[in-house]
């Protein structure tokens, strides 16, 4: 019995005390704070048709989210002599610390830039 009394309970990291689902909810201008890296630090297609910013219900796992911002722009096409219409998806996994982004040339798993969540979690 002594020993029972004496352990600790095991404590929560403060990342798994914060659900992201909750957190989301009160975070508002998460889509300017991510549209606004990626557009200052990585790049900004010019003559955007259309920007859309998704977060998926129902994939949040591990107390992260998933989502997604897809930009809609025009480019010159030479050959044809006529704009094409392109789209540059970035994937994103959000959680109470971290945003991890994953560019529209990435193949794999590993995301290609880590920001910090715009709160303290």
């Amino acid at each position: 019995m002594e020993t029972i009394m004496n352990q600790e309970a095991p404590t929560q990291s403060a990342e798994e005390q914060v659900k992201i689902s909750n957190l989301l909810k009160f975070t508002p201008d998460l889509e300017n704070y991510i549209k606004t890296y990626i557009f200052d630090n990585i790049d900004k297609p010019q003559n955007i048709i259309e920007e859309r910013f998704s977060i998926y219900d129902g994939w949040e796992r591990g107390n992260i989210q998933r989502g997604r911002l897809c930009i809609f722009f025009t480019e010159f096409n030479h050959k044809k002599e006529c704009d094409d219409t392109m789209i540059a998806s970035y994937f994103l996994h959000i959680s109470p610390t971290e945003i991890k982004i994953f560019l529209p040339s990435n193949e794999n798993n590993i995301p290609d830039i880590t920001i910090p969540f715009p709160t303290d979690g």
